[in-house]
């Protein structure tokens, strides 16, 4: 779990965005039975399925990555990621518990390089962040317009898949008109998500020209403090050895234990023969 610590405060900025998706997805579990409307809960739980595939494959992504996958999926909790992946209702808990374990390794310096970072890496938190306002404004736009529009007379945006199509459509600000608002509110819930969507492109363009340029000092600085991936990967690697010489030593331990154990019974029957010779 240390070698994971280290990891998390490398990539801090994509391990908060993780967290905030494992907080969504929680929230989505509470609203899924919270909301009484058959098609507006629907909402959550189509955003929260497509949540649990993003995680299950962050959950694949980093057992792959792990030099020694057994190690990592019992001894480092893995399998925890897994659990917490799944599409059911407060299953990501367990991601929760594998924050809070992983938490634990952590001093309060880290805490402080992770903060630096976040903050130094401007361009890929803005970017993370506009992806995770992105997902909100889909779910919570959803909700609103279908909220709006479902029993408005004329209204054509009726069913879950009408509203999260016409979300979608709109942030993408392409506007088919296949769907659209014919109430006030409807109509100004989409002048907020069409400003949202330009937002997120312009972040994107903003992202792209910012990749082509080096990484700061600041993060070099800790990136090399907290020693590289590949020096983690050693890491790994020897305490897997030490694991298995461990083990070898067990069975050696053993196996001299089982030949005494013969030894001497052959001793006690050699002595109980000279005992009836005499």
């Amino acid at each position: 779990m240390e070698a994971e610590g280290r990891r998390l405060v490398l990539h801090a900025n994509y391990e908060l965005f993780i967290l905030m998706l494992v907080i969504l997805q929680l929230i989505n579990s509470i609203l899924s039975f919270l909301i009484r409307d058959a098609q507006i809960r629907q909402i959550p739980l189509t955003v929260g399925l497509c949540l649990a595939i993003f995680l299950m494959l962050d959950a694949f992504y980093r057992l792959f990555r792990s030099p020694n996958r057994r190690r990592y999926f019992f001894k480092h909790q893995g399998y925890l990621l897994f659990l917490g992946s799944l599409p059911a209702p407060f299953a990501v808990l367990a991601r929760v518990i594998w924050y809070y374990l992983l938490g634990r390794y952590l001093r309060q310096s880290d805490y402080m390089d992770m903060e630096r970072l976040i903050v130094n890496r401007r361009a890929q938190t803005t970017l993370l962040a506009s992806i995770l306002t992105g997902v909100l404004v889909i779910e919570l736009g959803g909700i609103l317009i279908l909220e709006a529009e479902a029993a408005a007379p004329g209204a054509n945006i009726q069913s879950a898949g009408d509203a999260l199509w016409w979300v979608l459509v709109t942030m993408a600000t392409v506007g088919y008109g296949d769907r659209y608002p014919v109430t006030p509110l409807g109509r100004i819930v989409a002048v907020a998500i069409m400003s949202v969507g330009v937002g997120l492109f312009s972040v994107l363009t903003s992202y792209l020209a910012r990749s082509f340029m080096r990484p700061t000092t600041l993060a070099r600085t800790i990136e090399e403090r907290l020693d590289s991936n590949s020096a983690l990967a050693q890491l790994d690697r020897i305490a897997s050895l030490l694991d298995e010489q461990e083990h070898t030593q067990r069975e050696n331990v053993e196996q001299i234990r089982s030949q005494l154990a013969e030894l001497e019974d052959k001793l006690t029957q050699l002595g109980h023969s000279s005992q009836k010779t005499d």
